[in-house]
């Protein structure tokens, strides 16, 4: 019996006997109609209190034993949760392992049998959707995915498994939402956000794939990788300025070429543009210093043919001679040997047989097959103007054009 209890008889017999001192005699209490006893009145007050205390000890104890088998009925269901628990999780090996080795169908049955006893298993749905989807059941792994991320909505692996779920349907803006909840949950999320860039530029809706790139590099660590970051932002500027020419806002295209410039100052195909822009344009002077400007940050050869070009319709042959040697000059490598070669082109077509005999002689012997031609060219002119025999003509050009194209497709970044 609890102290409270206790404390309550006291209290009862306290008052029975207060409640006797005041009414002293006896009291007839029937049983059945025929049968009674005279009792004093403290003792069928006495009774009436401990009858009630046991009553109530009674019903304590009662649910005292209900209270225990509860207990019992708990820890056994936990026991069963836990069991469970347990084989699930190692089912969720099994099926984890079965889809690292590419067994996909085996794969799929486990996490199955997982789902059919924990439907809302958000590991089990997203193995499955994987199975799937490894399986070509595109639209199956799909619904899983998606049936994962109700349970788990802030699950990044479930997110991405999603974003390709729909980048196989060819639901690119279904795939972009997936993509930006995950970089809601992580703002640094460069595989998201790379992704997201490409669907924008797939679509070539480049303000947006612009903006998914501005994210991108301040993400990005080491040098090298920043560098292919930076001109992949360029890239997209350059692409958008194309559009806006394409649409005669040549306006647009000239800021945007020169926005991919500031951006990247060796990213070669803004200079051609911006370049022939002016040129076209009649804006010699400008063309001419962007060109400049582009094989100084560049040292791609196809700039010294369009200054070539340039300063050929004016008759400037010192200058072309200046831009040659001081290319040769400062360069090195594939890119001095493309510009000495491209003079050597230049002075023979001038007549300049011996000039041009002197700067291909400065290259390596067998440099190339281009170079081993012009050289044999030269030797082989019939007079010191230069002239070439007509069986050395055909030649000459053949080699002329591979070298250009060798120049407009062969950027030297230093």
């Amino acid at each position: 019996m609890s102290l409270k209890l206790y404390l309550i008889l006291i209290v009862i017999a306290g008052l029975s006997i207060y409640v006797a001192f005041l009414n002293p005699g006896e009291m007839e209490v029937y049983f059945t109609q025929s049968f009674s006893w005279e009792l004093p009145k403290v003792v069928v007050l006495l009774g009436a209190a401990l009858l009630g205390v046991g009553l109530t000890g009674l019903f304590s104890w009662v649910e005292g034993v209900k209270g225990s088998f509860r207990i019992s009925r708990a820890a056994s269901r936990r026991r069963d949760r836990e069991n469970q628990a347990r084989e699930i999780e190692k089912a969720l090996d099994q099926a984890d392992n079965a889809l690292a080795a590419g067994h996909y169908e085996k794969a799929e049955k486990l996490f199955r049998k997982i789902v059919s006893r924990q439907k809302n298993n958000a590991k089990a749905l997203y193995g499955l959707g994987v199975s799937l989807q490894a399986q070509g059941s595109a639209a199956e792994a799909l619904e899983a995915h998606l049936k994962a991320r109700s349970v788990e909505p802030s699950n990044i692996r479930v997110l991405y498994a999603l974003a390709e779920d729909h980048e196989s349907n060819r639901e690119p803006q279904k795939q972009i939402e997936a993509l930006q909840q995950i970089v809601a949950l992580d703002r640094n999320a460069i595989p998201a956000l790379k992704k997201i860039r490409d669907v924008y530029e797939n679509a070539k809706d480049w303000g947006n794939a612009y903006e998914a790139q501005k994210r991108i590099l301040p993400l990005v660590n080491g040098k090298e990788a920043l560098a292919r970051e930076q001109k992949r932002f360029s890239d997209i500027i350059f692409s958008n300025a194309k559009m806006c020419f394409e649409k005669n806002d040549s306006e647009t295209a000239l800021t945007e070429w020169k926005r991919a410039i500031r951006e990247d100052n060796q990213h070669t195909a803004s200079y051609l543009a911006l370049g022939d822009f002016y040129s076209n344009t009649g804006k010699d002077k400008d063309a001419l210093k962007t060109w400049k400007a582009g094989y100084d940050n560049t040292k791609t050869p196809v700039f010294l043919l369009k200054i070539q070009n340039a300063l050929q319709q004016k008759d400037q042959r010192k200058d072309i001679a200046k831009l040659y040697e001081a290319a040769i000059r400062i360069s090195s490598g594939k890119g001095q040997a493309v510009a000495a070669l491209l003079y050597g082109v230049y002075l023979l077509e001038s007549g300049a047989r011996d000039q041009a005999l002197k700067t291909l002689e400065t290259l390596p012997e067998g440099e190339c097959l281009v170079h081993q031609v012009l050289l044999y060219t030269a030797r082989n002119a019939q007079s010191a103007n230069g002239s070439l025999p007509d069986s050395l003509k055909d030649i000459f050009e053949q080699a002329k054009q591979t070298l250009i194209d060798l120049a407009n497709c062969s950027p030297q970044r230093q």
